[in-house]
């Protein structure tokens, strides 16, 4: 019940972020149920149905992944305080966003529950008759229902959700994610900040205010007597921004899965039937050069967020100014948070590009309606938990904006802040992934 009245209780974007996730699980349970009509309309077919649902797995991350975002995105900071007055222990807070992940999930299994019953007819008296052809074709329309295999297939994507938030979200050093800052703090940061060298203000905004002078002083002064007695900037490694990890071992498992392709591709031929059948009437593929693509693509995802930090410290490279400090230093802050979504993104693309170049090599028939639906499901998913992610730096940002604005910063340069944060991560992630793209994608058609 708690959880219920804080649903209906959230703002408009709250309830939009929550609407989206329900909309990813209707689109993920009608993928699953389709699986299970091709099994009922085929059932000499098994491989290929299991084939199917097996496929069923990447939209269905790609649904608890926005749904984990949406959780992160919720304002932790606002809620705490409530619920502890309410007698809610805050361990239990966790636990109170993963049921509220699984009900946005389970508003969009129902929703995909009713579509497959008046697809097969049983809502005809109520909806009317349902549309003939592929349809109901396609959700083994004339026989009998398995009620307990629909019910498992639309508790998977809350179930999931429900766990993996829960594990995410758990209090602890590892677990517990940072307090969102109060919109009403950044309102009033640049109105306490104190303007004046080697003086600290006594609230939080006044401390941002004070931190971004100091730092374009340095910058300016480089340690001169507008430097207010501090020593010249020692650089961008000691900004206090940890370098993420991962990109060792990203590097690693790319190449890994790309000499898997390769040695795959041109010195094994996989037994007649052991090849992989591709979602969407793309053709086949060997399993192993299908693991080797899978591994580059994993490898590319895991250095996401290191190579958003080395932006970051690009941009901090020559004697910046205060634009590029300020954007670089935001970048390495936000490497982690932003580089991970970035990652997925950049894991959509080469699966677009690998899907191109199998389509065109096999010259199949057109995809069908289900693998669509399975495409736009994956890359609504990926760009919802982006623009989520993007939403909740812009959120944590405000002081630091308002500080900024409080110190007379022209319109011009926070602008410009945003523009050199865009071209920096851009210039950096789009080369890798057109590279990894185009040579995981050349074994494919062997």
């Amino acid at each position: 019940m708690l959880t219920l009245r804080l649903a209906l209780g959230s703002r408009p974007p709250a309830l939009l972020r929550r609407l989206l996730v329900a909309a990813a699980s209707a689109g993920v349970g009608l993928l699953l149920l389709s699986a299970m009509g091709h099994a009922l309309a085929r059932p000499a077919e098994g491989a290929a149905s299991a084939v199917r649902l097996l496929w069923c797995a990447v939209p269905l991350a790609a649904a608890v992944r926005l749904s984990l975002a949406v959780a992160h995105a919720e304002p932790p900071g606002r809620l705490h305080g409530a619920l502890a007055d309410a007698g809610l222990l805050p361990a239990r807070v966790p636990l109170l966003t993963a049921a509220s992940a699984a009900l946005s999930c389970a508003l969009g299994s129902v929703a995909a529950g009713a579509c497959l019953l008046y697809l097969r007819g049983h809502l005809a008296g109520v909806l009317g008759a349902p549309p003939a052809g592929w349809p109901a074709e396609a959700f083994g329309a004339g026989r009998p229902l398995p009620l307990a295999g629909a019910v498992t297939l639309l508790a998977l994507t809350p179930a999931a959700a429900a766990l993996t938030c829960a594990v995410a979200l758990r209090p602890g050093p590892a677990g517990a994610p940072a307090p969102v800052p109060p919109a009403d703090s950044a309102a009033a940061a640049g109105g306490r900040g104190s303007a004046s060298e080697g003086t600290a203000a006594a609230s939080s905004g006044g401390a941002v205010a004070s931190e971004v002078l100091l730092d374009t002083r340095t910058v300016t002064g480089h340690g001169g007597p507008g430097n207010g007695g501090r020593e010249p900037d020692p650089g961008p490694d000691d900004t206090g921004a940890a370098v993420p990890a991962g990109l060792g071992r990203g590097v690693l498992l790319t190449a890994l899965g790309l000499g898997a392709e390769v040695y795959a591709a041109r010195w094994t031929e996989p037994a007649p039937g052991a090849r992989l059948p591709l979602p969407g009437g793309l053709g086949t593929a060997a399993p192993v050069v299908a693991a080797g693509w899978a591994l580059a693509v994993a490898g590319l995802v895991l250095a996401c967020p290191a190579l958003v930090h080395a932006a970051g410290r690009a941009l901090e490279l020559l004697h910046p100014g205060v634009a590029r400090l300020v954007a670089g230093r935001g970048l390495k802050e936000e490497a982690l948070r932003v580089g991970r979504p970035l990652g997925l993104l950049c894991a959509s693309l080469c699966g677009a590009v690998a899907g191109i170049r199998l389509w065109t090599v096999a010259q199949e028939r057109p995809p069908g309606p289900l693998a669509v639906l399975g495409a736009v499901l994956v890359a609504v998913c990926v760009l919802g938990t982006v623009l989520v992610a993007l939403g909740e730096c812009r959120h944590a940002r405000r002081p630091s904006a308002a500080a900024l604005a409080g110190l007379g910063t022209p319109p011009g340069v926070r602008r410009g802040v945003v523009a050199l944060r865009v071209a920096a991560t851009a210039g950096i992630l789009l080369p890798v992934t057109t590279v990894v793209a185009v040579l995981a994608a050349l074994p494919l058609n062997s």
